[in-house]
């Protein structure tokens, strides 16, 4: 039900425009003094965490990376029409060589969606739509779930997440 009313309030407030007349009357129903004042909280508090989420690679950090990278096997051929073709040793090798292909072709939406998953798509863009994304993902703790149940998944799996994310 919290969800629902979350993603009324999102469609009311994208779909209504000056010249539609709902304005006036939605954001008198939505944002009143203490929805106002809620929203303005949950804003300062997501950039007061700006500098914790966003840090620099330091060069220890890149030596390891590539010293990562080195460990696997994989080949990306692409035809004449720009389709990767991914060959590896190791499922893991071609896990690493699906990331790096991935991250060729689409890198901005992989971190919306890291930042999704952190709960900080608000900062990099600042929208209703983000915010609210952000809010969800605090609400429901999703980082912390995903994070408790990583012990329980077995580990292959977690070598290929492992060589996924080192693939990015």
């Amino acid at each position: 039900s919290l969800f629902l009313n979350l993603f009324w309030i999102l469609e009311m407030v994208s779909c209504c425009t000056p010249s539609s007349g709902c304005c006036s009357a939605t954001f008198s129903l939505l944002f009143n003094r203490k929805t106002f004042l809620s929203i303005v909280v949950l804003v300062i508090a997501l950039f007061l965490s700006l500098p914790s989420e966003f840090e620099t690679v330091s060069d220890a950090d890149r030596a390891k990376y590539a010293e990562r990278a080195s460990t696997y096997n994989a080949t990306v051929i692409r035809d004449e029409y720009g389709v990767p073709h991914i060959y590896g040793q190791r499922d893991i090798d071609s896990t690493y060589g699906i990331a790096y292909a991935h991250s060729e072709d689409d890198f901005v939406t992989i971190q919306e969606q890291v930042l999704s998953g952190r709960g900080a798509l608000s900062y990099a863009n600042l929208s209703i739509e983000s915010i609210l994304i952000d809010y969800i993902s605090y609400l429901t703790r999703a980082r912390s779930l995903a994070e408790s149940g990583y012990d329980t998944i077995e580990q292959p799996v977690k070598e290929a997440i492992q060589a996924y994310c080192d693939g990015l």
